[in-house]
């Protein structure tokens, strides 16, 4: 409970309120040991680390991360559209099909949103169905390609739409791959 005081001060004094969900799980997981012992813990730290997937990643974090998966994205969507017969090329983040029309992945459609979704997934698939230590691991593991394969679905689909252009569409998508 010290930590958790200490975390909520410090982002009091800071006005950073990010640091209040570390505060929040700190205080869950030091309450469960305090009012349950060991075994209150093992059922609360999976909802602590929920909480933490909450905490915005830092913004030079995401930008490491979001350009290598847009290039990877891109790439795979004309490597994709090749192994079924459509001309198309990678060029750094767009994509050019049958030399005439230029899609560009965004930050957005870059899999991270839904690689972290997945893990976070993953991790609750094997907290429900008690699987071992090791499915878990394997679990988490196959987020980030599974992230990159599932978001070729929206990217794909917006290519193959003829009514991409409009803003609609793209928020459609975007909520049906939400769901």
């Amino acid at each position: 409970l010290a930590v958790a005081v200490a975390v909520a001060g410090w982002a009091t004094h800071t006005q950073a309120p990010d640091l209040l969900l570390f505060s929040a799980a700190a205080a869950f997981v030091a309450l469960a040991a305090w009012l349950g012992g060991s075994g209150a813990v093992r059922g609360a730290w999976l909802p602590a680390v929920a909480l933490l997937a909450l905490v915005p990643l830092p913004p030079a974090l995401v930008n490491a991360v979001v350009l290598p998966l847009q290039l990877a994205t891109a790439e795979l969507s004309a490597a994709l559209l090749g192994a079924i017969g459509i001309e198309a090329v990678a060029v750094a983040d767009r994509i050019v099909v049958r030399q005439a029309h230029v899609f560009q992945v965004i930050e957005s459609c870059s899999g991270l949103r839904s690689t972290q979704t997945i893990a976070l997934s993953a991790l609750l698939y094997g907290a429900i169905f008690q699987r071992p230590r090791a499915h878990w691991i394997a679990l988490v593991a196959l987020a980030p390609p599974l992230g990159l394969v599932v978001n070729e679905l929206p990217v794909l689909s917006l290519i193959f739409h003829p009514y991409s252009s409009f803003a609609a569409v793209h928020e459609t998508q975007g909520l049906a791959m939400l769901v």
